[in-house]
C-alpha cells in the first residue's frame, strides 16, 4: 500500500512547488526577454556621415580584388635547369583618375515644424556643380524607410522630436562626385492644437446654406502642400466625390454653394515625403445649417392672388411676387406639420394648373427628392412633416388658361430642439481609419476602410481599440432626427464644430484638446467609459481597450494576492516533501 501512495505524494509536492514558483514569478512580473537589432532605442550609435567622400580610385579596387582571390591548387614542380631564364617582372600603367569635386557646404534652412518646408542650401562649390539630394530623419520610434530626393522637404506631422539632415552629392564638370552631409536640425515641433490634422481623422465643416463659401482646409500656410479629393481613405483624385456645386483647389481651398445638409462625406488628401501620393487624409462632412432669420415668412411684390403658410413659418405671398434674387421664403421645423397654399383666385370654370420644379438640374425630375414634403398639382398645396434640416430652392408655375406665372421659393427646414449628441471616434494613426459613429440612442456604427478601399460599415456593441492607442473624439448636438442643431455662430474660425468636454472614468487616461476635437490615450487595457458633454447634452460611450501582444491587461486587482497564494503553496509543497522523507527514513530503519 505504501507503493500506491508514493507517486501521489511526489506529484502533489512537485505540483505545489511548481505552482508556487509560477505564481511568485507572475506576481513579481518576472519573465524572459529577448533583444533584437530592431529594438535599439534613440541611444543607439548613429551611422557616421562623411563630410567629403571622393569616389575611390581604381588602384584601391585592384588591391582589394587581389586579396579576395583564393589560391589555386599547386601543380607538381618542374625539374629546374641551369639554363632557365627568369621571367621579366610584369608592370602595369596606373589608370588616370579624375580629380574629386572640391567640397563645399550644405545646410538645412527653414523651420523644423510639421507641414513646413525645409530647403537644402549649398555654398562654396565650384561653378557648374550639379547636385543630388537625400533627406534623412532620426526619430526615437519611427523608421526612416525612404529618403526624399528633392531640394526641398515637407516635414511630416508624425515626426515629432525627430531631427532632419540632408546629404548632397556634388559633381563638378570633369570631376568625380563628392558627398557632404548637413548638421542635424533642431527637433521637429508638432503643435497639438494646429498640426495634428490629416492623420486619418474627420472634420465637420459647417457653412451657410445656399450662399457661397470658401474654407481653407490646409493645416499650415504652405504653398508647397498639394491637395486632392476622392471618396476613400486611399487612391487618387476623384472630384466627383465632392458634393454638387463644391470644388477643392490644389492648395486646399474648399469652395462653392451647398443646398442640403448634411452632405455625404468625402476625403481630402495631402502628401509629404514620408507619406507620398496623398498618403495623409481627412474625412470631411459638409453641413449646411440655416442661420437664424434666414426665413422671414413673408413675400412681397405686386399681382393678384395670395398664398398662406401654416406651421413654424407662416407668410403671405402673391402670384408674381418673387424673383430668383428675392424668393418667397418659407420656414418649417423638422418633425412639425407644414402647409403652404399656392392657389390663386380664378373665374368660375377657368382651368388652372400648378407645376413644381427645381432650379437644380440634378433635381429636375423630382424637385422634392430627399425631403418629406409633397406637392399637389391640382390644388397647389405644398405640405408635409419634413425631418431633414436644410434649404430647398423651388419654382412654382401657375398656369391659368394660356398665361403662366412663375414664383421662386426657398423652403428652410430648421432643426428641432436639441435632444442629444452624435459623436465620432477615430483611431489616430490607423491606416485603415477605424471610425465609430455613436448616435444619441447609443447605436454604434463602425466603419473600416481596408487597404484604402471603400468603407465597410457594421453595427457593433461598442468601440474596441488597442492598449496605448489614441482616439480622436468629436461631437455635435442633434435633434431627435439627427439634424445638427449647432448654429454657424457656435462654430470656430475655420467652420469646424467647437470641441466638446470629454472625461474618462479611468484616471490614467490622457485627455488632450486638439483643435475642434479632443484626443484620449489609453495606457491601460480595461473597459473605459467616456462622458462627452456639449450644450447641455451628454453622451456616455463605453470603450473596450484590449491588451497589445506581450502586455498584461490592467485589472485593478490586489497584486499581493498571488504572493499570499504562492506562499501557501510553497508551505504545502515543503510539508509534503518532509512527510515523504520521514516515511523513507522509517522504512530504512525497519
Amino acid at each position: 500500500m505504501q507503493h500506491v501512495h508514493r507517486p501521489v505524494v511526489r506529484r502533489t509536492a512537485a505540483f505545489g512547488a511548481t505552482i508556487a514558483i509560477v505564481s511568485a514569478a507572475s506576481a513579481f512580473g518576472l519573465g524572459a526577454t529577448s533583444a533584437t537589432a530592431e529594438s535599439a532605442g534613440p541611444d543607439a550609435t548613429p551611422t557616421s556621415t562623411s563630410t567629403a567622400t571622393p569616389t575611390p580610385t581604381s588602384a584601391s579596387t585592384t588591391a582589394a580584388a587581389t586579396t579576395a582571390t583564393p589560391a589555386a591548387t599547386p601543380a607538381p614542380a618542374a625539374t629546374p635547369t641551369d639554363t632557365a631564364t627568369p621571367a621579366a617582372p610584369t608592370t602595369s600603367t596606373p589608370a588616370a583618375t579624375a580629380t574629386a569635386t572640391p567640397a563645399g557646404t550644405v545646410a538645412v534652412t527653414g523651420t523644423p515644424r510639421a507641414w513646413r518646408t525645409l530647403t537644402a542650401t549649398t555654398s562654396g562649390w565650384p561653378a557648374g556643380t550639379t547636385f543630388t539630394y537625400a533627406w534623412h530623419f532620426r526619430h526615437p520610434v519611427v523608421i526612416d524607410s525612404q529618403p526624399a530626393t528633392d531640394r526641398t522637404y515637407v516635414v511630416d506631422p508624425e515626426l515629432a522630436d525627430a531631427t532632419v539632415t540632408v546629404t548632397v552629392t556634388g559633381t563638378a564638370p570633369g570631376a568625380t562626385p563628392t558627398t557632404v552631409t548637413s548638421a542635424p536640425t533642431a527637433p521637429v515641433v508638432v503643435d497639438q492644437e494646429e498640426d495634428l490634422r490629416f492623420i486619418y481623422g474627420s472634420r465637420v465643416v459647417s457653412v451657410t446654406p445656399d450662399e457661397p463659401f470658401s474654407v481653407s482646409l490646409s493645416p499650415a500656410p504652405n504653398p508647397d502642400l498639394r491637395f486632392f479629393a476622392n471618396g476613400s481613405i486611399g487612391g487618387g483624385p476623384d472630384p466627383s466625390a465632392l458634393p454638387t456645386g463644391v470644388t477643392l483647389s490644389e492648395d486646399g481651398v474648399l469652395s462653392g454653394t451647398l443646398h442640403r445638409s448634411p452632405s455625404e462625406g468625402f476625403w481630402v488628401h495631402v502628401s509629404t515625403p514620408f507619406h507620398p501620393g496623398g498618403g495623409l487624409s481627412e474625412r470631411i462632412l459638409l453641413s449646411a445649417i440655416p442661420e437664424a432669420g434666414d426665413g422671414d415668412g413673408a413675400g412681397s411684390g405686386t399681382g393678384t392672388g395670395s398664398g398662406t403658410g401654416t406651421g413654424t413659418g407662416t407668410g403671405t405671398g402673391d402670384v408674381a411676387g418673387s424673383t430668383p434674387e428675392s424668393p418667397l421664403r418659407l420656414e418649417a421645423t423638422a418633425g412639425e406639420a407644414f402647409s403652404h397654399d399656392f392657389a390663386v383666385d380664378t373665374a368660375p370654370g377657368e382651368d388652372v394648373r400648378y407645376t413644381l420644379r427645381s432650379p437644380s438640374p440634378e433635381l429636375a425630375d423630382d424637385p422634392l427628392r430627399g425631403t418629406d414634403f409633397r406637392f399637389d398639382q391640382r390644388t397647389g398645396v405644398l405640405s408635409g412633416s419634413g425631418t431633414t434640416a436644410g434649404l430647398s430652392s423651388l419654382i412654382v408655375d401657375t398656369t391659368v388658361g394660356d398665361r403662366t406665372t412663375t414664383r421662386y421659393v426657398e423652403l428652410a427646414v430648421r432643426p428641432g430642439a436639441t435632444t442629444g449628441l452624435q459623436a465620432w471616434l477615430t483611431l489616430v494613426g490607423d491606416p485603415q481609419l477605424r471610425e465609430w459613429k455613436v448616435d444619441q440612442d447609443g447605436t454604434v456604427t463602425q466603419t473600416v476602410f481596408p487597404k484604402g478601399g471603400p468603407g465597410r460599415s457594421t453595427t457593433v456593441s461598442r468601440p474596441s481599440v488597442p492598449q496605448s492607442s489614441t482616439l480622436d473624439v468629436r461631437a455635435t448636438p442633434v435633434d431627435r432626427w439627427g439634424n445638427f442643431t449647432a448654429r454657424y455662430e457656435d462654430l470656430d474660425g475655420d467652420g469646424s464644430a467647437i470641441r466638446s468636454d470629454v472625461r474618462s472614468d479611468v484616471a490614467t487616461d490622457v485627455v488632450t484638446p486638439d483643435g475642434a476635437a479632443v484626443r484620449v490615450r489609453f495606457p491601460h487595457a480595461s473597459t473605459h467609459t467616456l462622458t462627452i458633454s456639449r450644450g447641455g447634452a451628454t453622451a456616455v460611450v463605453p470603450i473596450t481597450v484590449v491588451p497589445r501582444d506581450g502586455q498584461l491587461a490592467f485589472t485593478g486587482a490586489d497584486t499581493t494576492a498571488p504572493l499570499a497564494a504562492s506562499g501557501g503553496l510553497l508551505t504545502v509543497g515543503a510539508a509534503l516533501l518532509l512527510h515523504r522523507a520521514r516515511r523513507h527514513l522509517r522504512r530504512g530503519r525497519a
